[in-house]
């Protein structure tokens, strides 16, 4: 059952491998417009006590983002499948337990959710630090 599961993750990290770009541009895009749209927009003047709203605001979109980019990973994929390309009927005529394909499908939504969280996370130090080697601040760079 380990290695069925494993080969079902293993398709999707091939598929995944394939479109590479329209994911990570995905998993950009969409956390980008969130934040200009709430969290510099409509909270630019709310404050809560000494925080902010856009500290409030910063956590939830990270976390919608990995929850979109998950259920975007099984879920439609799984849905397309089904309907269209017809693959779902032959795993399931594969020698591979249903289990494992759940199984393999759930731990490939679970790594594209940490890649689209983690990557959300890391693109601000990233225009930060290259901010930084422009000679300014990177609330200057905006």
């Amino acid at each position: 059952m380990i290695y069925d599961t494993y080969t079902v993750f293993w398709r999707e990290m091939v598929l995944l491998r394939k479109k590479f770009k329209s994911f990570f541009a995905g998993s950009m895009v969409s956390p980008l417009l969130y934040l200009l749209s709430f969290g510099w927009g409509l909270g630019r003047n709310i404050q809560f006590g000494s925080t902010s709203y856009l500290d409030f605001v910063v956590p939830g979109i990270v976390a919608l983002s990995a929850m979109n980019a998950s259920y975007n990973a099984t879920g439609v994929s799984l849905n397309v499948s089904r309907l269209y390309h017809k693959t779902l009927e032959e795993f399931l005529a594969a020698p591979i337990s249903v289990s494992s394909l759940v199984l393999g499908n759930i731990f490939s939504g679970c790594f594209r959710g940490l890649f689209s969280s983690g990557s959300s996370l890391s693109f601000p130090i990233f225009l930060e630090q290259i901010c930084t080697l422009m000679g300014g601040s990177f609330f200057l760079c905006f």
